[in-house]
């Protein structure tokens, strides 16, 4: 669903620019680049992101080095995306681990927020900063957060604050030992199992005191 809007706006936005009548060339230049950075950003550079999440490089589609040996033979990004072997793993991969994280429920949820705790697995770990964004702009005024078990048994953790409220989640991540980052978004490499239940209570007193504020 997320990469047919990114489709659907790229072509809309590039009607709109060569349905102009009349440019001068500078203009025509400047709309080029723009259409260029635009597709970019909406097509090519969310599946590069996702495919950058990873405990290693055996959770991912493409190793880093791989990737960019195919991206760099390319001059023209138009040619990159119609001609190269990449865009479809990449898009079938990320539209595949999307759908299989959008099957889970929350295991916790409440006014202060969401918090969601996926299987240990590679499309876990690729999936958890497309997800985490989206659920975050999904409900934009709940705080969320997401669990990943480490192979310790140990989980890491993901906390988002509101978006429309961004405070909070560095005051929840440091009151644990591997816990920190900033105030709209934190982080726990190595939350222990016996804790996951501190850790959500905590996570609502928080962000249910933020909340009233």
């Amino acid at each position: 669903d997320s990469m047919k809007m990114y489709s659907d706006s790229a072509i809309n936005f590039i009607g709109i620019v060569t349905s102009i009548d009349t440019v001068t060339i500078y203009g025509l230049v400047d709309s080029i680049k723009t259409i260029t950075i635009y597709v970019y950003d909406t097509l090519f550079n969310p599946l590069t992101t996702h495919n950058a999440y990873g405990k290693q490089i055996e959770d991912l589609h493409f190793s880093p080095l791989d990737l960019y040996r195919k991206v760099s033979k390319f001059e023209n990004p138009f040619d990159f995306m119609e001609e190269s072997d990449v865009m479809h793993p990449l898009r079938k991969g990320y539209e595949e681990d999307f759908h299989l994280a959008k099957e889970y429920s929350p295991i916790l949820q409440g006014p202060a927020g969401r918090v969601f705790q996926f299987p240990n697995a590679p499309w876990s770990r690729r999936v958890s900063g497309t997800f985490s964004n989206w659920i975050a702009q999904e409900e934009p005024e709940k705080a969320h957060a997401l669990l990943i078990p480490n192979r310790d048994n140990s989980y890491l953790v993901s906390v988002r604050s509101p978006l429309a409220h961004p405070v909070g989640a560095d005051q929840l991540c440091s009151q644990f030992p591997t816990g920190g980052g900033r105030v709209a978004a934190a982080g726990i490499n190595q939350l222990p199992e016996t804790e996951v239940a501190l850790f959500l209570q905590k996570f609502e007193a928080i962000f249910t005191q933020n909340v009233r504020k």
